[in-house]
Formats: C-alpha cells, sequence, structure tokens
C-alpha cells in the first residue's frame, strides 16, 4: 500500500477510535442518568403511595370526628 493511502488509512483509524470512544462515554453517561432517572421514580412512587396511605387515614380520622 502507497504510504499517502498507509497515513490516511491511519488517519481515518485514530478518528474513528476517538469517536468511538466519545460514543462510549456518552452512552455509559447516558445509562446513568437513565439509572438515576429510575432510582428517582421509584422514590417518587413510593411517596406517592405514602401519601395516599396519610390522606386515606386523614380522611378516615376525619369522618369518625364528624360522625361523632
Amino acid at each position: 500500500m502507497p504510504e499517502v493511502e498507509k497515513s490516511k488509512l491511519a488517519k481515518l483509524a485514530e478518528e474513528t477510535k476517538h469517536r468511538h470512544e466519545r460514543l462510549k462515554k456518552t452512552v455509559s453517561s447516558l445509562q446513568e442518568s437513565i439509572d438515576f432517572l429510575r432510582l428517582s421514580i421509584k422514590y417518587l412512587l413510593f411517596d406517592l403511595e405514602a401519601t395516599k396511605r396519610e390522606n386515606a387515614q386523614l380522611r378516615k380520622m376525619l369522618e369518625e370526628r364528624s360522625g361523632s
């Protein structure tokens, strides 16, 4: 292979390597963000269920007070 072609190919290979590394970092960062979002959603759902239970208890207490 001629030297000019080798250098072009080497340059393309190096650029591809850098792009691949950046892409891997981006995918990793996105995965971390998705994991954090999933965890946040779980906490929010837990909090929502606790709030619903507390709301039901308070309503029951109010009904018992107004009934007596």
